[in-house]
């Protein structure tokens, strides 16, 4: 039987579908185990079926709680819940704003309803990485960029700690030179803490870059539909001796000589 998420995301996908200059798309965490819980499913190794990290999945949190992607043709623009059927998120999480454009002239600068505090991780034009700690009951976020066009993948976590939420992080590690090929985010510094949520986030110049990312991360969202321009962004919760951490994919296309990044962070979890 259909999850009740997936046909209420069947509604809003066609409700939406014809909407001119602009795509949307919300995610939930499915309740998998029928539970009561979000767990996504465990993680495990595709050779031996074994957990990754010697840890079941559904014995760890699942910070993870939704994400949500706009596309427009305008370089400003307001997510809520008339513009792309946002429906808000609970207080005290922490919300991560991933943006930009081949385009772009300028960084996303989100602003929010309520306002907070957000934290410029990546102030990069194709891709910007913003995230507010500990964040209030959010009902639209407000971006600009000065392009014609524009996307962001906006997500939503649980579990993280409320101040000084970043533990550690790497940017703008580019893509490799020859495509189709494998890219890395290159590795974190050791992070200060056993639990951890690492999120690696990253884009193509590509109207589907064919970007995957391998296991032990759960792809949180991809989106290859803008004519010019790719993102994903990914996550593992861990709970180990403090160490780096690395994220590893391929990348099947990216225009020669156009931006091509990818981030990664570790944030520190309760």
């Amino acid at each position: 039987m259909p999850y009740i998420g997936d046909v209420v995301r069947i509604a809003v996908t066609l409700a939406f579908a014809l909407a001119p200059g602009c795509k949307y798309r919300f995610d939930a965490v499915h309740d998998a185990a029928g539970d009561g819980s979000t767990s996504a499913g465990d993680a495990t190794d595709s050779a031996t079926d074994a957990p990754v990290d010697g840890v079941p999945d559904s014995a760890l949190p699942n910070p993870f709680v939704q994400s949500r992607f706009f596309d427009t043709a305008s370089g400003n623009f307001t997510i809520n819940n008339a513009n792309g059927m946002f429906q808000g998120t609970a207080a005290g999480h922490m919300v991560l704003v991933v943006c930009g454009h081949i385009s772009a002239t300028g960084p996303c600068l989100p602003t929010s309803t309520p306002a907070t505090t957000w934290t410029q991780l990546d102030g990069g034009t194709s891709l910007g990485v913003y995230v507010a700690c500990n964040a209030p009951a959010i009902t639209s976020i407000t971006l600009q960029n000065g392009a014609d066009d524009a996307m962001v993948i906006v997500s939503e976590w649980a579990g993280i700690t409320t101040s000084n939420c970043l533990d550690v992080q790497r940017i703008s590690s580019p893509c490799p030179g020859t495509l189709p090929g494998n890219w890395t985010s290159q590795a974190t510094p050791v992070v200060s803490q056993n639990r951890e949520v690492i999120i690696a986030t990253g884009m193509a110049s590509a109207q589907n870059g064919g970007i995957s990312i391998d296991a032990p991360y759960q792809q949180s969202y991809y989106t290859g539909v803008n004519s010019t321009t790719s993102m994903y962004i990914a996550h593992q919760f861990v709970d180990a001796t403090p160490t780096t951490y690395t994220a590893t994919g391929t990348i099947q296309q990216s225009q020669p000589g156009k931006a091509c990044f990818n981030d990664i962070f570790a944030f520190r979890a309760l």
